[in-house]
């Protein structure tokens, strides 16, 4: 560089990796920028439809608002302390037997079954709170279940009856048989292991139960007979019918309540109820299990059951899934009998 003469910068001439670092460099921000504007035109795609869907929702349930209360084609009420029990009962001679619904089952799923009872038996079936026409108000834990069966016997003076609890059913009569042993004859436990069954975390189960849709979903189902009767064949087992319209409209007939649609929300979001293995290992009253032969899972586990109850008499009903004492009740029935008297009995 000579004096006086003006100094050129010093650059490094550009190289072809520069160039393609920097068009590397504005693609990715191009990709960047386009997968932003996606997500953002997604998530306002997204609460719109909610938007719609919430408010077609709130619309659908306003305008198919069921009757707080239906009238009950068949039964009885008696009063158990503030609460009417609604209840049916065949025979008139005979040692008594209570039989106890599950999940979504009334007094009227155990017709067939309590008929065959009752040619030696007095018999009894109940409708539990926040299930069938049973008018309650209150929780539905374990404990308000168990002391609705004790005030039920003792409401209507049973002797000691033998108690038969289906499915969900079964922990409930395995609460009175841990509280009240003195108080009845004995327990079985049908398709039920009795074990608390909690499906997924509360909070979860909460915010389902409380949106619109839960609703409108339980009302649609409501309406569909064709897919109620091949749920209830499905569960019933290989041997059962599908039930007639006159059938279907009495087992359905309890669920049209609005008083029944707000119970089911409140145990849909504590769970379904249960005792703890101890709880029904410590039962020390005449006790044995009825279990249908296809029935795998929907009730618990079988051998669970009888490894908690120390392997009690048990009762394969053949061909029966879950509902097993609609699929066979003479064979239901049978056992029962054979269990009270260890004979078997023509029924």
């Amino acid at each position: 560089m000579k004096d006086g003469q003006p100094t050129k910068s010093m650059q490094s001439p550009q190289t072809n990796e520069d160039v393609s670092s920097a068009e590397t460099a504005k693609d990715e921000t191009r990709n960047k920028s386009k997968i932003k504007r996606f997500v953002i035109s997604s998530l306002k795609i997204i609460v719109v439809l909610m938007v719609v869907v919430t408010v077609a929702s709130l619309i659908f349930n306003a305008l198919t608002q069921p009757p707080q209360l239906v009238q009950p084609l068949y039964g009885s009420y008696v009063l158990v302390g503030n609460t009417k029990v609604h209840y049916q009962k065949w025979g008139e001679n005979g040692s008594p037997i209570v039989l106890v619904p599950g999940f979504l089952e009334t007094s009227y799923s155990w017709t067939q079954a309590a008929s065959a009872l009752a040619k030696y038996h007095q018999v009894y079936a109940i409708d539990l709170a926040g299930y069938g026409f049973t008018q309650y108000n209150g929780a539905y834990s374990l404990d308000d279940e168990s002391h609705l069966i004790e005030g039920f016997i003792t409401a209507l003076h049973i002797n000691k009856p033998l108690l038969v609890g289906h499915s969900l059913g079964a922990a409930v009569v395995g609460k009175v048989a841990i509280d009240q042993p003195q108080s009845i004859s004995g327990v079985i436990f049908a398709d039920g292991d009795g074990l608390k069954l909690s499906p997924g975390p509360g909070w979860i189960r909460n915010i389902l139960i409380h949106i619109p849709l839960f609703t409108t979903t339980y009302r649609l189902v409501e309406r569909m007979p064709g897919l109620d009767k091949s749920i209830i064949q499905r569960v019933c087992g290989p041997i059962c019918q599908l039930p007639t319209n006159q059938e279907l409209a009495a087992w359905l007939m309890p669920i049209e309540q609005l008083a029944e649609e707000k119970a089911l929300k409140s145990i849909a979001g504590n769970g379904v109820i249960g005792l703890s293995a101890s709880g029904i290992s410590s039962i020390n009253i005449p006790h044995a299990i009825i279990w249908g032969e296809f029935d795998k899972a929907a009730g618990g586990s079988l051998l669970g059951a009888k490894t908690n109850l120390h392997n009690p008499p048990t009762y394969i009903i053949s061909g029966a899934g879950h509902l097993s004492m609609i699929a066979n009740p003479t064979q239901f029935a049978q056992s029962v009998e054979t269990f009270l008297t260890g004979s078997k009995k023509a029924i």
